[in-house]
């Protein structure tokens, strides 16, 4: 005890988990008061509101931990508890999330990663249950197991500090749903469960001894005592458990079939003592004492200086004097103090060791070591979280660790040819397969999806072709734009126009004349034809022209021309007969009545012959004769209308024989 300038040692007896207060009078030290921790009846199974950021002092190595909620799932409340040992260090921690379904976290054993709570039971009241052992984190929720995690499964690289023992809890600023604590005695039965119905205990044997069958087995003793059945009873391993109201805990026995069953002996929780300590009447003299006489007095390298009645310690750079004056070593890794901030344990990116005098960083995954400072300081990694693996940076030089195909400095963006960050397992458009290689398609004649994902074939533009969509296709024209190439149908030139076609023909008196017709025509050709143009084959492929002929006209006058005199004449009468196919007629007989006058034309009206003849076309003229006797004829013919159609004797004349069997003679015109 130190007191003032004056050293003093204090011996007290039977002092075990109290606490002793003394006070000076000039140079006598009295005990005065005597103090037990906590009330003599209270029970260390006794609920306590927790303080938020304040620490409490557990054993979870000893007794698992409880936490009373009353929040609903879905609320969005959560249960947010740190583990820590004896120093300050962290011994891991625990967060319950009240979503949809529920799930939990382990602190330092995951970053960020939410694993699901199974079977927990429905109802807003729920007793949380907290095992921590060597290896693992078992979660019970009213008695159901809702978690059992083994601590070898941790990914993050800080599972080491679940090998520290936890010494104290703290609920953290954000926790929202723990209404009370305890830590149970988990060994031992509440005083106020006379017939164990809550106990969750370790004893596994019966009060004869024997061992207890497990409650998931039905041999040897076959029952009904199932977790399936009694899923609230904490029907677990082969504990001894009271599922059914019986006057105790009781189990099956696992060393044969008789007994079925017993009764377990389990211990009842005990309670605090009453008993006093009593305080003992003691006086010291004045000595001083040269404390600096001892070697290494003040510790760490420390100059002691001594004085009346007490020492000062000048201590060096990294250490201070401690309410005993000594040397104690800065702890530059708890909180605010410089290897706290340096070491970044706020963001949890890096760990603090305290070291004599000092203190090193080791920096975890999101943060790298300052090379400028070694082991002095971390610094939080410039990535972004979306596009990095769980190591984050490289923790020498900072150099962001992106995930596969993601790229950039930061990891922010997917690599060229990838897509859809920050998962980047698509190609891009213009690239394509596993290894999203480029497209290899004209850029102008594509779509937006430039080419098949899986092939690369290029997904050219409507009416674009080619195996790189770089030109059109068929019928198309003017890359890229590929517009119709519209080709139509070919018709040739019009022929030369037919002959003309009578439609009718001379004969009546009354006619005046008749139609001609004349044709051209024209060939399609649809050979020449595309998919845009027009056949030619429904145009008119002939024509044709009409008109009329003005030439039916009537026989106005016949004629014949007789040779010399000697041979004129003749004493026979004569008429003429015209045809022309088979329009035919006569003139009235006698037309001649026995010319003999000499050589030259005889002309004569054409009575009787009343049909009308092409005036354009040949006709055909016959001499009929009353008399057997020669007729010498050098011309003769018939005027049709105003023209003359005429017959040439072939030679000086002609003797045209007797009576009306002389012949038709065809004029040259």
């Amino acid at each position: 005890y130190e007191a003032g300038k004056v050293a003093y040692e204090v011996q007290c007896e039977n002092a075990v988990g109290y606490t002793i207060k003394v006070v000076q009078n000039d140079n006598v030290l009295t005990l005065c008061e005597v103090e037990a921790f906590g009330s003599p009846t209270s029970s260390h199974l006794e609920w306590k509101e927790p303080q938020r950021t304040s620490s409490w002092l557990v054993d979870m190595e000893a007794a698992p931990l409880q936490i009373k909620t009353d929040s609903t799932t879905g609320s969005g409340d959560m249960v947010n508890v740190a583990f820590v040992d004896m120093g300050i260090y962290p011994a891991g921690g625990l967060k319950l999330y009240f979503s949809n379904p529920m799930q939990y976290e382990l602190r330092r054993c995951f970053v960020d990663e939410k694993l699901p709570l199974n079977n927990v039971p429905v109802g807003k009241e729920k007793v949380w249950t907290v095992y921590r052992t060597a290896d693992s984190v078992k979660i019970e929720c009213n008695d159901v197991v809702v978690a059992n995690f083994k601590i070898s499964s941790c990914t993050h690289g800080e599972r080491w500090v679940y090998d520290r023992d936890i010494s104290k809890v703290i609920f953290d600023a954000d926790d929202t749903a723990s209404d009370v604590f305890r830590q149970r005695d988990g060994n031992c039965q509440d005083a106020n469960d006379s017939r164990g119905a809550a106990y969750r205990g370790y004893v596994a044997v019966t009060t004869s001894g024997r061992e207890c069958q497990r409650w998931d087995s039905q041999k040897p003793n076959h029952h009904s005592r199932t977790p399936s059945r009694y899923p609230n009873s904490g029907l677990v391993e082969n504990y001894c458990r009271n599922p059914d109201g019986e006057p105790s805990t009781w189990c099956y026995n696992n060393e044969g079939t008789k007994p079925r069953w017993e009764y377990c002996k389990v211990p009842t929780c005990s309670v605090l003592g009453t008993q006093e300590l009593r305080g003992i009447w003691s006086t010291t003299k004045k000595i001083d004492i040269n404390e600096c006489a001892t070697p290494g007095f003040c510790g760490f390298g420390g100059t002691c200086t001594n004085t009346a009645g007490s020492f000062t310690c000048i201590c060096p750079s990294g250490f201070s004097k401690g309410s005993d004056g000594k040397c104690q070593d800065i702890n530059e890794c708890s909180l605010n103090m410089v290897g706290y901030n340096k070491c970044l344990l706020q963001s949890e990116l890096g760990a603090c060791e305290n070291t004599e005098g000092s203190y090193r960083c080791r920096c975890l995954s999101g943060s790298y070591v300052n090379a400028n400072n070694a082991d002095k300081e971390c610094i939080a990694c410039n990535c972004n979280r979306n596009g990095v693996t769980s190591s984050v940076c490289d923790g020498r030089t900072g150099t962001c660790l992106c995930n596969t195909n993601v790229g950039g400095a930061d990891c922010g963006s997917c690599r060229t040819g990838y897509a859809t960050f920050p998962y980047c397992n698509n190609c891009a458009a213009g690239y394509y397969g596993r290894n999203c290689g480029r497209c290899d398609c004209v850029d102008s004649g594509v779509k937006a999806g430039y080419c098949d994902a899986n092939s690369g074939e290029c997904q050219c533009k409507d009416n674009v072709g080619g195996t790189r969509c770089d030109q059109c296709k068929p019928d198309y024209k003017n890359f890229p734009t590929c517009e119709p190439d519209v080709k139509d149908g070919t018709l040739s030139a019009w022929g030369a126009w037919s002959a003309w076609t009578d439609l009718g023909k001379c004969g009546p008196s009354y006619m005046k004349g008749y139609n001609q017709k004349r044709t051209r025509k024209r060939t399609c050709d649809d050979s020449t034809k595309n998919q845009h143009g027009k056949s030619c084959k429904g145009e008119p492929l002939e024509d044709e022209e009409t008109r009329f002929r003005d030439v039916c006209k009537h026989v106005t006058k016949v004629f014949i021309d007789l040779p010399d005199y000697y041979h004129a004449g003749t004493t026979a009468d004569l008429w003429m007969g015209v045809r022309q196919g088979s329009i035919q007629c006569k003139t009235t007989r006698p037309t001649w009545d026995a010319p003999d006058s000499g050589a030259g034309r005889y002309w004569r009206n054409g009575y009787g012959c009343s049909n009308t003849f092409d005036s354009t076309k040949k006709v055909d003229v016959y001499l009929y004769s009353d008399s057997s006797n020669d007729v010498y004829v050098t011309k003769m013919g018939a005027r049709i209308g105003s023209v003359d159609k005429t017959w040439y004797s072939s030679g000086s004349y002609t003797a045209i024989d007797e009576d009306e069997k002389n012949g038709w003679y065809t004029t040259t015109s």
